[in-house]
């Protein structure tokens, strides 16, 4: 949806960057890396696309994500050992999430709920944010790398 949003003339220069390799299970396989903009794009419109991807970044307000990790929480197996405070837990993995959008920190969270059994750790969480947040991250880099 994001690139959708971009000005004409920003899109239609934008290139995926890839790493091409063997998986020793599944054989050739492709790695996003990037993006790339292989022409140049008028400053306004590139100011636009930037405003765009950040807008599209804005962090995710803590009422929110505190109702998707509940959620999360409900819908998952904990595990849970004597002594755990489930409040700082909930806090910590809380500030993590509030570096990512609220779209994201939906999506992440209610994908894990659908495919895993047990309450994630932080790198767990850290990790399915950070994977779901990881294009747009790389299109506003290329955005400004090329000002």
């Amino acid at each position: 949806m994001v690139l959708a949003s971009l000005p004409p003339s920003v899109a239609s220069v934008l290139r995926e960057t890839t790493k091409d390799f063997i998986d020793p299970v599944y054989g050739f396989d492709s790695e996003f890396t990037g993006y790339a903009l292989a022409a140049q794009v008028m400053a306004p419109d590139r100011e636009v696309a930037i405003a765009r991807v950040e807008a599209a970044l804005t962090p995710a307000q803590p009422t929110m994500v505190r109702m998707e990790l509940a959620r999360l929480r409900a819908s998952t197996k904990a595990r849970v050992q004597p002594g755990d405070d489930l409040t700082m837990i909930l806090q910590v993995l809380a500030e993590e999430c509030q570096d990512y959008p609220p779209d994201v920190v939906r999506y992440a969270l209610r994908q894990w709920a659908k495919r895993e059994v047990f309450f994630p750790a932080l790198a767990e969480l850290r990790d399915e944010l950070q994977r779901h947040c990881k294009r747009r991250r790389a299109l506003l880099e290329a955005l400004r790398r090329h000002g």
